[in-house]
């Protein structure tokens, strides 16, 4: 994945630390409802899935229409859901 042309490359993400009285209780909350932590759209999901699981990514849903988008679901290996996501069709 990465960005498109023109598109600004120099995006940081900060993860916080997962300790504390409200991380833990808010992460398993999340992941139990199914809910991805963050989404990123990709131009070609399909080949996008099949690359990354060929790298060892471990999905949770494998690529399926959900109304007018065509999502995927993995796994961060830290207890985050990562939805990969482009339009149907």
């Amino acid at each position: 994945m990465g960005a498109k042309e023109g598109a600004q490359s120099d995006l940081q993400l900060l993860l916080e630390p997962g300790q504390g009285p409200i991380a833990e209780p808010y992460r398993r909350a999340v992941r139990e409802a199914g809910l991805p932590a963050i989404v990123f759209s990709v131009d070609d999901l399909r080949a996008e899935f099949e690359r990354l699981r060929g790298e060892g990514v471990h999905f949770v849903q494998d690529p399926q229409e959900q109304g007018p988008m065509l999502t995927a679901l993995l796994d961060d290996t830290v207890g985050n859901l990562v939805q990969l996501a482009q339009p149907a069709g």
